[in-house]
């Protein structure tokens, strides 16, 4: 009964942001209100980074919220805000 959309997000290792993209998933093709349980949807989000940028790694993370109110979804563990997806080096 709900459409939701994904965030992911990069911060440098201070926790400034870098970059953000917001979408449904799988560009929209399923929406999350379609999908059947035990499926697999590959969501790719490409962020690019700018050019004045000189860290050697990034963190991610996840967010996921209603794609009508735009209310964000709670992570399963209390103590995030968003779902981390770790610490990136970059080569």
């Amino acid at each position: 009964t709900q459409d939701d959309r994904v965030s992911v997000r990069l911060m440098d290792l201070d926790g400034w942001w870098l970059a953000i993209h917001d979408g449904q998933p799988a560009m929209g093709s399923i929406p999350t209100l379609k999908w059947i349980r035990g499926s697999r949807v590959l969501d790719r989000h490409l962020l690019p980074l700018g050019e004045d940028f000189s860290g050697d790694a990034v963190q991610a993370a996840l967010a996921v919220y209603d794609g009508f109110t735009l209310i964000p979804l709670p992570p399963l563990d209390e103590r995030f805000e968003t779902v981390p997806l770790g610490v990136w080096r970059l080569p």
